[in-house]
């Protein structure tokens, strides 16, 4: 079954082109109980701090976010004005594509449409349709959201956070699928409905 299992996610990596063997890949558990998704790879701890005067768009393409590894799925307590400050527009293909480089990176997407809310614990795992540009959904990403605030499906918000790496989860079908993960930090919202 493990040997299934792995196959299926090799072969889900494989087809996102461009992205490298070492990405994080996290899963979400089946028990609504426990505290933090399981991960798989290597966890990732929060990025170092960015210098304010480099703007994100002169961002150098062979720079990739350094820390240390722990054990534990990342709990980031950053100041929402710093991230919004600093977080980059960041094209869903372009992310898929370059899921490494981006790791640790502040991004905002313009348009997020909560697809899917799992409580589990202390947070709750979103499932985001996202864009950059207007309410023409270009792909799915998987978010932590670690805040009193509820979120369910429907509501169409602007958001900011911290790529992950890859996030695998199940359709609604019973499909696998893997796609973006990103630690959310703040929201504003559109719509509720």
């Amino acid at each position: 079954m493990r040997r299934r299992r792995y196959l299926a996610t090799a072969a889900a990596m494989l087809s996102l082109g461009g992205c490298s063997d070492d990405a994080e890949i996290i899963t979400p558990t089946k028990d609504t109980t426990s505290a933090a998704p399981t991960t798989i790879d290597q966890p990732q701890s929060p990025p170092a701090e960015r210098p304010t005067n480099t703007p994100q768009s002169e961002r150098p393409a062979d720079v990739t976010p350094q820390g240390t590894p722990s054990e534990a799925p990342l709990k980031i307590d950053y100041d929402p004005a710093a991230v919004k400050e600093n977080a980059s527009v960041v094209p869903y293909d372009t992310l898929v594509q370059n899921i490494n480089e981006y790791r640790g990176e502040a991004v905002y997407y313009k348009y997020a449409r909560v697809y899917r809310a799992i409580p589990a614990g202390a947070y709750t795992q979103l499932q985001l349709t996202v864009s950059t540009t207007s309410r023409d959904w270009e792909g799915v990403i998987g978010a932590d959201w670690r805040s009193d605030e509820e979120l369910t499906e429907g509501y169409v918000i602007q958001m900011w956070g911290f790529v992950r790496g890859l996030y695998e989860y199940e359709t609604i079908e019973g499909e696998s699928r893997i796609a973006p993960s990103v630690q959310m930090i703040d929201y504003e919202l559109y719509q509720d409905r």
